[in-house]
């Protein structure tokens, strides 16, 4: 049936890949009229990404994908290093949740993007349009004019503004005449996906073999990933032929039983664009940056683009805040991005080394550290990703969190009400809040700083570590008291936004001007 397309939309994604669905149910959670356009007639049926960090499963939480009956997660319980012999050298513990999710999962990514868009059609205000082009676009100042194609009709629309979730070859961002600057891996991989792994793991693996590195990861049910270093002396055409891919995957059964449902070629890279932005067009995903996999954050970060630009749209639509806080895209998702692409490279100045002699000294390093103690085969050598952030560059990024308390997630942990035992993103809305712990943050605030945070419909959220307490509806309860410290035993408040980041984190004293000279920053409509 065909679709009416109308002549004006407050959003416009261009992508309809895990980056543009994600930010069409943000902005569908928040009732803005939203058009989603894919050039292919469906999704693309090969899995790309495997992995989903637990910041990425928060963002699919929010979107209604977790608790999605159709999809089907596997959680990693540890990332081993392993070398030439098979032998781990060290590993990595990710079995411990971390803000309520476990550390790494994986998944299928046909299923994924299936997902992501059966939450669309649970927004009326969103609307896919998939076998449609964009053909061209042009911002006029006070929105962008867009002309689309599908099948032999072109159709010009109106949209206030324009998201680019068009991948690493964005023609937006090469019309924009954007730079995508960084680095080509001279070396390329060989990606094998199976469907029936006799090995049911759920373990990890990056065999650090200066022969040929490579990296292993379980998926759901029984897949599993390899990808393999393509040697410069290697034969292309010999690559995927059984009786080399049974040499790859000796150990695990025959080539024939695991059923190889896909073989490919990929060229890694780190690249950034130079501005996320401009005018009324942003860049998100992998139009934005694109990241070797070393890290497994290349889709990630691309949700957490969406998740960080949707409500500051919603909010600037609705006329809550001022255009002025979309300025706040680039400046806090460009420095992060690089800091991810730099990690990613990181992880693989340890997995690529192909000279015995700089192997040899890695691992004797490797080694080293296990005889003071920091790893052992029992403990795992500590790891840890960029985490998302809104504090620009690395060091600014370590002084404000640490000592700050803001910039970052707020952290999740399980909280009480109505006798159910929830995170509490299910129970702490996609809005402003004042947390306060025993106290109700409002009984601090004038009348004129309340009647200004309501205006940008934000709330007050009450958490307890009291179990004596009266049962009061806002009342949320800390059985473990793991919010304690961050909230000082009640002497502090956090101000959380929509995307869950902390941006105050102040005593009850210093709330009141403090939230002012914030709301001025975002650009607070009511002055």
């Amino acid at each position: 049936m065909t679709q009416i397309i109308k002549k004006n939309y407050e959003v416009v994604i261009v992508g309809a890949g895990p980056c543009g669905t994600t930010a069409a149910n943000i902005l569908g959670k928040y009732n803005i009229d939203t058009l989603v356009i894919d050039k292919e007639p469906d999704i693309v049926n090969i899995p790309r990404a495997v992995g989903m960090c637990e910041e990425g499963s928060r963002i699919m939480d929010l979107v209604g994908v977790l608790d999605d009956p159709i999809m089907d997660f596997r959680l990693i319980n540890k990332i081993h290093f392993l070398d030439k012999n098979q032998d781990s050298l060290f590993h990595a513990d990710t079995y411990e949740p971390n803000n309520g999710y476990s550390i790494i999962r994986t998944f299928h990514q046909p299923d994924l993007e299936k997902s992501l868009r059966r939450a669309m059609d649970g927004h009326d205000c969103v609307q896919l349009l998939t076998s449609t082009e964009l053909i061209d676009f042009n911002d006029k100042g006070e929105g962008v004019e867009l002309t689309i194609k599908q099948g032999d009709e072109t159709s010009v629309i109106h949209c206030q503004y324009l998201l680019a979730c068009d991948g690493a070859s964005s023609p937006v961002r090469k019309k924009l005449n954007i730079s995508f600057e960084g680095d080509t891996y001279p070396q390329d991989w060989m990606i094998i996906d199976i469907e029936n792994s006799p090995v049911l793991s759920s373990e990890g693996a990056f065999t650090i073999n200066p022969e040929r590195p490579s990296i292993t990861l379980p998926g759901p049910g029984k897949r599993r990933r390899w990808e393999f270093v393509v040697k410069e002396h290697d034969d292309p055409e010999m690559l995927f032929k059984p009786e080399n891919l049974q040499e790859l995957l000796k150990g695990w059964g025959d080539i024939e039983d695991l059923q190889v449902s896909r073989k490919a070629v990929y060229t890694f890279h780190a690249r950034t664009a130079g501005q996320y932005r401009a005018n009324n067009v942003f860049l998100l995903g992998d139009a934005a940056h694109i990241t070797p996999p070393f890290a497994g954050q290349g889709m990630m970060a691309g949700m957490r683009d969406a998740h960080n630009l949707a409500w500051k749209l919603s909010a600037v639509l609705k006329n809550q805040l001022k255009p002025k806080v979309l300025e706040t895209y680039q400046s806090e998702r460009l420095p992060q991005s690089y800091q991810v692409i730099k990690f990613a490279q990181y992880i693989g100045g340890v997995v690529l080394p192909q000279n015995n002699l700089v192997a040899g000294i890695r691992n004797s390093i490797i080694r080293l550290l296990g005889l003071l103690g920091v790893h052992s085969e029992t403990k795992g050598m500590p790891l840890d990703k960029v985490h998302n952030h809104i504090n620009g560059n690395y060091i600014k990024c370590r002084i404000i969190s640490k000592i700050f308390n803001t910039g970052v997630e707020f952290p999740q942990h399980k909280l009480v009400k109505d006798n159910k035992k929830l995170l509490s993103d299910k129970l702490i809305s996609e809005d402003f809040h004042i947390i306060g712990m025993n106290i109700n943050p409002a009984h601090y605030l004038s009348e004129k700083t309340l009647s200004r945070w309501r205006s940008m419909l934000g709330k007050e959220t009450i958490i307890t570590d009291d179990k004596n307490k009266p049962e009061q509806e806002e009342l949320l309860l800390d059985e473990k008291g793991q919010y304690k410290k961050l909230f000082k035993s009640g002497k502090n408040l956090v101000v959380v936004r929509p995307d869950k980041m902390m941006v105050l984190h102040c005593t009850i004293k210093n709330l009141d001007k403090k939230l002012n000279k914030y709301m001025d920053a975002v650009g607070c409509t009511l002055s």
